[in-house]
């Protein structure tokens, strides 16, 4: 795994408990206003800059929820949650050591968010891949948008080591490199689509067993689905700040619209990862 994901070595984050806590409470409202708030930082910044820029804003967006970046792995949003006990007060470690907690590269504590009736148990790694990933996939999917939904799931299991659809290799085959926002700001640099392979994938780096996980792979499509979504919401704002400010209120963050229950592995548990990258027939 020698392939570079936005410019950095990643590494896998495995949850280190799935199950909730007695006395658990939900964190909904303090995840909602946290992210809102960012969200909404990086959107005012960039639209005073260049007003009604909507790829641009999105692209501040991006960056406020994956930057700065500890021990190449673990993304700002995942660090915020972890480190502000007021936002998410019951991190759940389950029982890992107490030596390996707080700050380990490998693992990533689960929160827990209220879905409806349903609580579940969310890795804090969701929301790195939700933000990261989820940009990610979004642009390999505008490549050819009668097949988006087709190549930002094939990418989604490509770069979790787990077999994409048949129709989703023959395409990566024939498209090896990418024009990529995340190879630099400006996206003149191209990045290898096929040496990412299973970068997600537990493996030598981290000393744990191979597998990939398909809560993942729909953390990862909640998030192209979400800057889908915030892409429309944009394009219809008035480009003074105003207009954008009223926009913005009107749209606020809220984690129980993007998550499922396949974003909890208790309930959408790890599979075995791929040897290798699977051929083109």
């Amino acid at each position: 795994m020698a392939s570079l994901l936005f410019g950095h070595a990643a590494f896998p984050r495995e949850v280190a408990s799935c199950k909730p806590l007695p006395g658990q409470r939900p964190v909904n409202d303090a995840v909602n206003a946290l992210i809102t708030k960012a969200r909404d930082e990086a959107i005012r910044e960039s639209w005073k800059k260049s007003p009604g820029h909507v790829e641009k804003a999105l692209v501040a967006v991006w960056r406020a929820f994956d930057f700065p970046l500890k021990n190449k792995s673990i993304a700002a949003v995942e660090l915020a949650l972890e480190a502000d006990k007021a936002i998410a007060p019951e991190l759940n470690y389950g029982d890992l050591p107490e030596k390996e907690r707080a700050g380990h590269p490998a693992y990533a504590p689960s929160l827990l968010v209220k879905k409806g009736d349903a609580l579940l148990a969310i890795g804090l790694d969701k929301f790195g891949h939700f933000f990261e990933e989820g940009f990610f996939v979004r642009q390999v999917a505008a490549e050819d948008p009668a097949k988006g939904d087709m190549l930002a799931e094939g990418m989604s299991k490509w770069l979790e080591g787990m077999e994409p659809d048949a129709e989703f290799v023959r395409w990566i085959r024939r498209n090896p490199m990418l024009k990529a926002w995340w190879a630099d700001e400006d996206g003149r640099k191209t990045y290898d689509l096929v040496g990412s392979f299973a970068i997600h994938a537990a493996g030598k780096q981290t000393g744990l067993a191979k597998r990939s996980s398909p809560a993942d792979v729909a953390a990862n499509l909640a998030g192209r689905r979400w800057f889908d979504g915030l892409e429309a919401v944009l394009k219809a704002a008035p480009k003074d700040m105003a207009g954008l400010e009223k926009v913005l209120k009107d749209n606020p963050f809220r984690v129980e619209e993007v998550v499922s229950e396949a974003w909890d592995e208790a309930k959408n548990p790890n599979v075995e990862t791929l040897e290798k990258a699977p051929e083109a027939k």
